[in-house]
This record gives C-alpha cells, structure tokens and sequence, in this order.
C-alpha cells in the first residue's frame, strides 16, 4: 500500500498524521487496506469513504486544525482528458482548502520511440491488458467478441502529447454487446485508453488553472516519471 510510504515519512518526522481518509470505489478493497492500515498505525483515525473519487464527495470530519494533504501516486492523472485533469484537481483543491497540499504522481513526456515500446512492449503484456477488456464484456455484459479477430495498437500522438491504445478489427465483422449489434469493418478500432504526458509548461498549466502551484518536483535517474508537491495558490 503506498500510503504506508507516506505515513511512516510523518512518523518519522515526529509529527505523525492526526487521521487518513481512504478513498476507493470497491467496498471490499476499501475495508481491506482501511484494517491493514488502522492495525499498522493505531494512532492514525481510518476513516474509509467508499465513492468515487472522480465525481464530487463528502469527506469526514477531520481533526481541527489538521493540514489537509492529498496523495494521488501513479500516473493517474494522465487517463484524464487535460479538461477532466483540471477538474479533477479543482474539487481536490476545494477539499484540501487554502493551506492544503496534494502530492501528485506525473508519466513526463518522453520520446516516441519509447513511449511506443513501452505501450507495445516485445513482450504483448499490454495487448494482453488491453485484449482483456474484450473479455470482460464477453463474461459481464454477454457479448461475443471474438479476441482471435483484434489485434492491439498503440502509438503516441504528438501533437496531443498522449498514447492511444486500440482495438483493430482485423476483418469485417458483427458482435453482440448488453442486446446490440456493432458492424465492424476491417480496420476500424475501438479506442480504449488515452495516457497524457506532460512536460514541465504543461504541467504548471494544468496546475495553476485548478489553484496549485508547484512547490517541488522529484523524478527518477532517467527522468521518466515526476512526484510533484503541490501547494495550493
């Protein structure tokens, strides 16, 4: 659990987190990683919220006089469109109030060649990824794709700054989904995931239209992938 990073980063600083607010769109998952956390750090007040974290919620009531921090790790952030990331860190802005922080996980930009490799990696663990998503609407929504008859494409777009990442019909073709009927031709795609990258102009951007600003960014030996501490503005 990557809380625990940051949890016992306070412990060891002395000034130990008065309460964490876990936030998970799965109940089971969530009960899960609140016990494990309450068990790890039984000073800490666990107080799961199960909703999802992309629409507006209610927190708890927190301690008074407590900062408010926002931990949002990965790269999250970039399977949102640019207009839904600003939103996004508008309401996180709103929750964590004048004096809040958010610590943010930011994929950079890179170049194509490896943007490409990395999301059509020799190995076919992200077709793999991205085939399933076919296989979940055979079993949950009764359809009948035929995964034999698409083929995984992913490339990045420039001018968008984003990896697409497709489903090709590799023939003319018909499939049921939930009772309807979709007429596939042979190279016709289903998009089934954007990932932004971001360079340094774009991300104080981003940040500032929602009212943050960055604070201090950390990244990786090869300056791959950001951890951006961000203060409200």
């Amino acid at each position: 659990v990557k809380i625990r990073l940051l949890l016992d980063a306070f412990e060891a600083t002395g000034a130990p987190a008065a309460a964490y607010v876990p936030i998970d769109i799965s109940r089971e998952q969530l009960a899960a990683v609140a016990a494990e956390i309450a068990a790890a750090f039984p000073d800490v007040r666990v107080q799961p919220v199960c909703a999802d974290y992309t629409a507006p919620l209610n927190l708890p009531d927190l301690p008074q006089r407590a900062r408010r921090l926002a931990f949002f790790p990965g790269s999250t952030i970039g399977n949102f469109h640019p207009t839904e990331a600003a939103a996004f860190l508008r309401r996180v802005r709103r929750t964590v109030a004048n004096d809040g922080v958010l610590v943010l996980g930011v994929d950079r930009r890179k170049d194509r060649a490896t943007l490409n490799a990395a999301y059509d990696d020799a190995a076919g663990v992200t077709a793999a990824f991205n085939l399933n998503m076919l296989r979940r609407l055979n079993r949950e929504l009764g359809a009948d794709f035929a995964l034999e008859r698409f083929q995984h494409r992913a490339f990045f777009t420039e001018t968008a700054s984003r990896v697409e990442m497709h489903l090709v019909s590799l023939e003319p073709q018909v499939v049921h989904v939930a009772g309807e009927r979709i007429v596939f031709a042979a190279g016709e795609t289903v998009w089934t995931e954007s990932s932004y990258k971001y360079d340094r102009d774009a991300l104080d951007t981003l940040v500032s239209s929602a009212g943050f600003h960055v604070g201090h960014l950390w990244t990786d030996a090869a300056k791959r992938f950001w951890v951006a501490y961000l203060e409200a503005a």
